[in-house]
């Protein structure tokens, strides 16, 4: 299972369409959620509750630009489920991390920013770099947010 949850993780980061990459977060959180053991229910968690990204807007960098990364944000609270007491099998700290890292892609990557980065790129960079571009490109607002952003 870990393996699967890893799988859908990455190929969440790969991907270019937001719409695409929640579908493959959702899988990965279902995985997680259905990998942990919650005394509540008595078996298995079901991940379904992580799937339900709509309605949930994001908040944050994804703000001023629409669907950017809409939904992300609660897909990576839901990865941690509450109330577990063995704690995760699987570490959702790449799940969180991939989550923060496309909210800010999929927000440089918007038309008005014009930087089609991919998350590999990402990560090369550092945040002085990014920042330094985004100012170089008069995006002064968006480069304060990113700084202020706890991940890339």
């Amino acid at each position: 299972m870990a393996n699967a949850v890893s799988s859908c993780i990455d190929a969440a980061a790969a991907e270019f369409d937001p719409a695409s990459q929640k579908r493959y977060l959702r899988a990965a959180s279902y995985g997680m959620g259905a990998a942990v053991p919650t005394p509540e229910l008595g078996g298995l968690g079901g991940g379904g509750g992580a799937a339900g990204g709509e309605g949930m807007g994001g908040d944050g960098l994804d703000d001023e630009h629409g669907d950017g990364g809409a939904g992300l944000t609660a897909l990576s609270r839901a990865a941690t489920p509450a109330g577990s007491g063995s704690g995760p099998a699987i570490d959702p700290q790449p799940f969180v991390d991939t989550c923060k890292r496309l909210r800010v892609l999929n927000t440089v990557r918007h038309r008005s920013v014009g930087m089609p980065l991919t998350s590999e790129q990402l990560k090369r960079l550092t945040p002085t770099v990014l920042v330094d571009r985004l100012v170089s490109r008069r995006k002064h607002h968006l480069a304060i947010k990113v700084e202020r952003s706890p991940s890339q």
